[in-house]
């Protein structure tokens, strides 16, 4: 699967809450042609809706406010050439400072540059996620599996690879160890030493931009592109049951593997309902019992308050201090 350069540059918390609220409208709620358990439901439903959509109204508002009267930013979106030179000079070329500097321009072509480094889990994974090609990303899958044995993500990576190749059984073979893998690393906490770093080089408050911005590249491309092959190795009637788990359970499934990853706090709890939330549809759609569909639905609704409740929190976080705010980011990647 190759990924395009909107899907690798999902950035900001405004981009990922816009992007939640999308995902929610289109698939959220009972499906047009889906049956209706009982006629309360519905009614309430229709009665409800003006009041969500008012409130969602001024929150949008607020935030549209919020960004009118943030002073505008000094410096570029991108790390600029002189500065990429400055930081470099400064921190050497080791993978860490070069996916720095990948996440902060979208350049891929200082991965000639990490394949010329020694070999490392780390390397492995930046090339994988970076490989256009199916073809091309068996060599570093596998080479990532065999130096991290334990490493939940090098045996989900390998499998979504497998299955991307059309080698299902073999894929299922490797889903069918994650579970028993002790461990889970994504190298979040190396990324985010080298943005520390970069706000001592640039300064405060160009070091807070550049974290703003680039952040999240790295922990949203993995969940992207391994929380549901993550899922999918999970026994499903174990996890879900009967339907009558509490919507904190489902998130915590998929929020444990987001979490070790190194995903951001502040947007974690959605992220991980509407992947337990799809995962769940999708494996029921053949025989949903009333309990699923209404466990599918306390998803959605919980997504729809964790959404209207982000977009309140985003205008406070614009209006915050410069150092708040940094704090803020600080505190949401901290593990």
């Amino acid at each position: 699967m190759t990924f395009s350069r909107r899907k690798l540059a999902l950035t900001g918390l405004l981009i990922i809450l816009s992007t939640a609220l999308g995902l929610l409208w289109i698939t959220g709620g009972p499906s047009s042609g889906e049956k209706q358990y009982g006629s309360t439901r519905k009614v309430r439903s229709q009665r409800e809706a003006p009041s969500h959509e008012e409130a969602l109204q001024r929150a949008v508002d607020d935030v549209r406010q919020a960004r009118k009267e943030r002073k505008p930013p000094k410096g570029p979106y991108s790390l600029t050439e002189a500065e990429i030179d400055l930081f470099l000079s400064r921190r050497g070329r080791n993978v860490a400072s070069l996916l720095f500097v990948i996440s902060c321009t979208h350049d891929r072509s200082y991965l000639d540059q990490i394949r010329a480094l020694p070999d490392s889990p780390m390397k492995q994974l930046v090339l994988l996620l970076h490989e256009p090609e199916d073809a091309g990303k068996l060599e570093p899958a596998q080479a990532f599996s065999g130096l991290s044995p334990d490493n939940k993500l090098a045996g989900v990576a390998l499998a979504r690879v497998l299955q991307d190749l059309g080698r299902t059984d073999d894929a299922a073979g490797v889903l069918a160890r994650v579970p028993t893998m002790p461990d889970t690393s994504g190298f979040q906490t190396e990324l985010m030493e080298e943005f520390a770093a970069a706000r001592e080089i640039f300064g405060k408050e160009r070091g807070f931009e550049l974290l703003e911005n680039h952040g999240q590249y790295w922990p949203a491309n993995l969940s992207h592109a391994y929380l549901r092959t993550y899922l999918d190795s999970l026994d499903f009637a174990a996890v879900v049951g009967d339907g009558n788990m509490e919507t904190s359970e489902a998130r915590d499934v998929a929020g444990g593997f987001l979490h070790e990853i190194g995903y951001p706090g502040n947007s974690l709890d959605q992220e991980a309902l509407v992947a337990m939330r799809d995962w769940i549809a999708s494996n029921s759609s053949g025989s949903r019992t009333p309990e699923v569909t209404n466990l599918i639905d306390r998803i959605n609704g919980e997504l729809n308050s964790i959404f209207l409740g982000g977009m309140k929190e985003h205008a406070r976080f614009l209006r915050m201090r410069e150092e708040e705010r940094w704090n803020y980011l600080l505190e949401s990647y901290a593990r």
